[in-house]
C-alpha cells in the first residue's frame, strides 16, 4: 500500500546522520502527536551532515479538508504509529534555491534559508510513505563537513575491484558489443552498464554484473546522447510505481485462478511497455515467480527515466538477475 502523505504534512525535520542512515520526524495538519522515523539508506553520501527543516512554501494553496487525500490526519497517525522504520527509497532535493546543493551535489555547506522540491519515499512494514512536497521551504544547517570525511572516506573505490569482476565487466561489453554488430541489429542498440552502489561495492561476492541494452528505432542526435548520459547519470530516475498512474490493481498471487494470474500478468506488461519497460523471463520462473518478480521486486524498487519512451528507448528487466539457478549457471 502506497501512503501519498505530501499534503497532510505542516511541517518536518529530516536529518542524514551518516552515510546509511536518515531519521527525523512529521507534524500532519490538525494532530499533535509527531510521526518519528529513523531510515537505513545507501543513496544519502552527499548529504552528511545536513540536518533540512521543511513545510509548504507560504504560497501554495493546499486543498480545503473536504478535498484532502483519502487519508485523514488523525487515520494516518492510527495506521502508522509514532515511529516508523525502514529502509529509503528515494531522497531527492531539486530544483533548490538558492542553487547551493541537491541530493547530487554539494557546491556550498552554509545555514540558509531555501526553496525547491523535495522528496522523501521509504519502506516500512505498513508499506510505501510517499513525503512529496512541490514547492518547499527549507531552513538547511549543516554539521561540520571535516567530521564527516572519514564516513566517506570507508567506501571502496574504483581501483578496489578484483580482477574476476573486471572479467565479468569486460565479458558482458565484449557480447553486447558483438550483438550490436550483427546484421540484424547494426545501429539500433545503445549499451550502458549499471554502476555498482556502495551497497554492492560492500559485498563484491554477491555482485552482478548489469548491462542495459537500449534499442534505438529513431536516433535523435545530439540530445539522444545528452539522454543517455542524463540516463546514465540516474538524477532524474523515478520509482517504477511513481510512473504507473492510475496504480495497477496488484492482487495476492493466492486469490487469483491461473487464468486471472496470466491476465494480470499480461495487463502490467502492457502497461509497463507503454512506459518503455520490457521483460525478459528466465526458464526457471513460472507465471507465479514472474508475478512476484515483477510487481515486489521491480515496481517496488526499480527506478527508470520517465522519458524512455519520448526517446523510443527501452529499459529491459532479466529475471537471471535474481533467480538462484541463473546466477549459479
Amino acid at each position: 500500500m502506497i501512503y501519498y502523505l505530501g499534503e497532510l504534512i505542516e511541517c518536518g525535520e529530516l536529518n542524514v546522520t551518516s552515510a546509511r542512515s536518515v531519521d527525523g520526524w512529521l507534524k500532519l495538519a490538525g494532530e499533535t502527536e509527531l510521526i518519528r522515523f529513523e531510515l537505513d539508506s545507501i543513496e544519502v553520501q552527499t548529504l552528511i551532515g545536513c540536518q533540512l527543516k521543511f513545510a509548504h512554501s507560504a504560497a501554495t494553496e493546499l486543498p480545503d479538508v473536504d478535498e484532502k487525500p483519502k487519508y485523514s490526519s488523525p487515520a494516518i497517525v492510527d495506521l502508522l504509529g509514532p515511529v516508523q522504520t525502514g529502509r529509503v527509497i528515494t531522497l531527492r532535493l531539486a530544483d533548490i534555491v538558492p542553487a547551493d546543493f541537491d541530493s547530487q551535489e554539494v557546491r556550498v555547506r552554509r545555514a540558509n534559508g531555501y526553496r525547491g522540491r523535495m522528496q522523501l519515499v521509504w519502506e516500512s512494514e505498513d508499506g510505501l510513505i510517499d513525503i512529496t512536497i512541490s514547492d518547499c521551504e527549507m531552513d538547511v544547517t549543516w554539521e561540520n563537513g571535516a567530521a564527516n570525511a572519514t564516513k566517506l572516506d570507508a567506501y571502496p573505490v574504483a581501483n578496489d575491484f578484483p580482477r574476476e569482476m573486471q572479467e565479468k565487466v569486460v565479458r558482458q561489453l565484449h557480447q553486447a558489443r558483438v550483438f550490436g554488430e550483427s546484421e540484424d541489429h547494426r545501429g539500433e542498440y545503445l549499451l550502458s552498464l549499471c554502476m555498482p552502489s556502495n551497497e554492492d561495492l560492500s559485498h563484491m561476492a554477491n555482485f552482478q554484473v548489469q548491462t542495459m541494452l537500449h534499442r534505438v528505432e529513431d536516433e535523435k542526435t545530439p540530445r539522444l546522447v545528452e539522454f543517455m548520459s542524463e540516463i546514465s547519470q540516474k538524477a532524474n530516475n523515478r520509482p517504477v510505481y511513481e510512473l504507473l498512474e492510475p496504480p495497477i490493481q496488484t492482487p495476492k498471487i493466492e486469490d487469483m485462478s491461473t487464468e486471472q494470474l496470466q491476465a494480470k500478468l499480461v495487463e502490467i506488461t502492457r502497461r509497463l511497455m507503454a512506459l518503455g519497460i520490457e521483460f525478459k523471463a528466465c526458464e526457471h520462473f513460472d507465471d507465479a515467480q514472474t508475478y512476484d518478480w515483477i510487481v515486489n521486486r521491480v515496481i517496488a524498487w526499480e527506478q527508470v527515466h520517465p522519458k524512455l519512451k519520448e526517446f523510443k528507448m527501452r529499459r529491459c528487466f532479466d529475471s537471471a538477475f535474481w533467480c538462484d539457478e541463473c546466477i549459479q549457471d
